[in-house]
């Protein structure tokens, strides 16, 4: 059977409740090999295939999508200041910030803002708190790198907001999620929809010694669930993820349509920035236009491992999802698992996959 030691091992982990349920989605050059779920989504029902998940930072990569599009109209310009859109923004040593700074966690303004000290807060008011936040000491623009985890895809959201006057979040319903197909998947779930009727799965604390859900007011309550963070709260079944990424591999095409054009998903999945140690993260960290990217063999590390080729690009979110596509062998992979706990588990499973396949 195709994938029993990987599956294996996602049964001993479950059992070991190291998380509570999982959605894994695997496609080889658009062929789907595996599509499935397991274990629990919340205490009384089971993980569905379609069940509305929490994908942390492994959304980051959609707001950069959503950029794109407006590149594409030639609404705005990859090396635009960003006060270009946000005058405002510029105090405090921000001028000289540009779009592809954010895209590329070189802007130097990472550290001022993060969603447990603004939870569920107006829009605008952070996008206030963050134009008047300070730019990092020491910091050279574009030239020193910080993972930015929320910051910089708040200033993007406003960009686009300001530049098609939509909310943010709808702009990414109706321009992304609505035309890929990606119908259960949200940026901030829209005041019009009966939230009742979604099939909502439950993210656990799972570094303890018993599984704990996260507070309701957290993730699950009204407020949580229609507030938009760009770079951390997207939601909805991994395996429509993953239809992103299978459009990014048919060079922008989906369903015999064009999405987005050939250069500009190589514009989006190329490394901007090269081995420059992140601040963040401690290690070099080649960043595409939102997308990490797998750093050359030579690398002390690599952000999706030694298996995968340099050109694989995705992004993982808190220490429970990865979604990735490597281009040379055509392979798609999209994971969620419903616990938080530190370590690599993502990608051991992601390395168990290569090994089923390639190995």
């Amino acid at each position: 059977m195709l994938f029993a030691k990987t599956l294996e091992h996602i049964q001993q982990q479950l059992a070991q409740d190291s998380y509570v349920g999982v959605q894994l989605y695997i496609s080889l050059k658009g062929d789907v090999l595996l599509d499935t779920a397991l274990g629990q989504a919340t205490p009384t029902t089971p993980m569905q295939q379609d069940t509305v998940m929490l994908w942390f930072s492994s959304g980051k990569p959609i707001t950069a999508v959503a950029v794109a599009k407006q590149y594409e109209r030639n609404l705005l310009d990859l090396d635009d200041k960003v006060s270009l859109f946000i005058p405002e923004f510029a105090q405090h040593n921000k001028a000289d910030i540009t779009i592809r700074h954010l895209l590329t966690h070189t802007g130097g303004f990472l550290r001022e803002w993060h969603w447990q000290n603004y939870l569920n807060q107006p829009w605008q008011d952070i996008i206030k708190m963050i134009c008047q936040a300070p730019l990092e000491s020491n910091w050279h623009v574009g030239e020193d790198a910080g993972y930015h985890p929320a910051s910089s895809w708040f200033v993007l959201g406003e960009i686009i907001r300001r530049v098609d006057g939509r909310d943010y979040a709808r702009f990414v319903r109706e321009e992304i999620f609505e035309p890929l197909g990606m119908t259960n998947c949200w940026l901030g779930i829209l005041p019009e929809t009966d939230i009742l009727s979604l099939d909502l799965g439950t993210m656990y604390n799972t570094s303890r010694e018993l599984p704990a859900p996260y507070p309701h007011a957290v993730f699950d309550s009204q407020a949580a669930l229609e507030w938009c963070n760009p770079g951390e709260r997207a939601r909805g079944p991994i395996r429509e993820l993953a239809i992103l990424y299978e459009c990014l591999l048919a060079q922008g095409k989906h369903a015999g349509h064009s999405f987005l054009q050939p250069d500009t998903v190589q514009t989006l999945t190329t490394a901007h920035s090269h081995s420059i140690r992140d601040k963040t993260i401690g290690q070099a960290v080649d960043w595409g236009l939102g997308f990490a990217i797998n750093s050359p063999a030579s690398s002390d590390y690599r952000y999706f491992g030694e298996s995968f080729s340099p050109s694989t690009f995705g992004h993982g979110g808190y220490q429970s999802s990865l979604a990735f596509a490597d281009p040379e062998v055509g392979l798609t992979v999209a994971l969620l698992l419903n616990g938080t706990r530190p370590g690599r588990r993502c990608h051991e499973i992601a390395q168990s996959i290569w090994q089923e396949l390639f190995g």
